[in-house]
């Protein structure tokens, strides 16, 4: 805010303007120097020396002839009227300066406003894009962990899938050795059924030679003979039986596991079909995530050209603030 300026401190200037060896001066030169008061308040005191000076010329030529008055009058009247027009001319120039200043400095404002609301439009758009990123991060966190599961599944089929083949390699290997088993058992039997009708060939051989030696013998040897084969037959006959039933047995169990692998096979079969879908919902995952990392990607690179923008906008702004500041008039002390 200016300072009031007094009517003292004015004439005090306007003296040492004049003992300084200035020309007449003007409105401005004394608004200058003196450095407060205003441009109107500086006029109307100068307006009044000047009047006081026309009086003191008026009261002074009185005493002088009327040409020699006449002549100072005029004179003095001309040299005013000149420093009159000077200023009015001055003044012209110092309101049109003011007002092209004034005018340019609308300009900067309206062009500063326009750049706040550029400003603001793409801070709103920066928001826009940063919710959508965080929308993005938020999905393709969600397909990371669905992929994750994915995965997860297909190793647990993976380790079922291994037990049942080593459980399958299992039974059939119990399946194998105890055909084997049975096998050997089988050949056993002939074996023996073979060395008991050889031995039964050579007791009727020896029957039929001691024979001749006694009869009483021979009925008594064929007698026990026939116990022993109807003993042998009897003990075979068991044997050929329970042969027979465990061969049943282990049909009936070869058939319970052939149905169980037959079953495995067709689990397996299901369960790597569903693993075929697995991994094409795995690769079709993959494919979206990765198309959502390039959306990511083309995002932050319009953030970072939206960021350039801003700081360019922001640098114009400083620069035409620092343009209105130096256009604006200084304050006086």
């Amino acid at each position: 805010m200016k300072s009031n300026l007094t009517w003292e401190e004015f004439l005090k200037a306007y003296e040492l303007l004049i003992t300084e060896k200035q020309p007449e001066p003007g409105i401005h030169k004394i608004y200058k120097y003196l450095g407060k008061g205003s441009v109107s308040t500086i006029s109307k005191f100068k307006n009044r020396l000047l009047e006081q000076r026309r009086n003191a010329v008026s009261q002074n030529v009185k005493s002088l002839p009327d040409p020699i008055s006449a002549a100072a009058v005029k004179l003095f009247n001309e040299m005013n009227a000149a420093i009159d027009e000077k200023e009015k001319t001055l003044d012209e120039d110092v309101q049109k300066r003011y007002q092209e200043i004034d005018d340019t400095l609308t300009a900067l404002k309206e062009k500063n406003q326009r750049a706040d609301d550029t400003i603001e439009q793409l801070q709103a758009q920066l928001s826009t894009a940063n919710n959508a990123i965080e929308e993005l991060k938020s999905e393709q966190h969600a397909q990371e962990l669905k992929l994750s599961e994915a995965k997860s599944k297909n190793e647990s089929l993976a380790v079922i899938n291994a037990e049942q083949a080593k459980a399958s390699a299992e039974i059939k290997s119990e399946y194998a050795k105890r055909l084997d088993l049975e096998e050997t058992r089988t050949e056993e039997a002939i074996k023996q059924r073979d060395r008991v009708t050889h031995e039964k060939a050579a007791a009727d051989q020896q029957y039929a030679q001691d024979i001749l030696k006694s009869q009483q013998e021979n009925q008594t040897a064929v007698q026990a003979l026939k116990d022993e084969i109807a003993k042998l037959n009897v003990f075979y006959a068991g044997e050929l039986k329970d042969k027979d039933s465990r061969l049943t047995a282990l049909q009936e169990q070869c058939d319970k596991t052939d149905k169980r692998l037959a079953a495995t096979l067709a689990e397996n079969h299901k369960q790597e079909s569903q693993h075929k879908k697995l991994e094409q919902r795995l690769n079709d995952e993959t494919k979206r995530a990765d198309k959502i990392q390039d959306k990511v990607a083309t995002i932050s690179q319009s953030l970072s050209q939206a960021n350039e923008t801003i700081a360019e906008i922001k640098s114009e702004k400083k620069d035409l603030l620092l343009i209105m500041k130096k256009m604006k008039p200084k304050a006086k002390k």
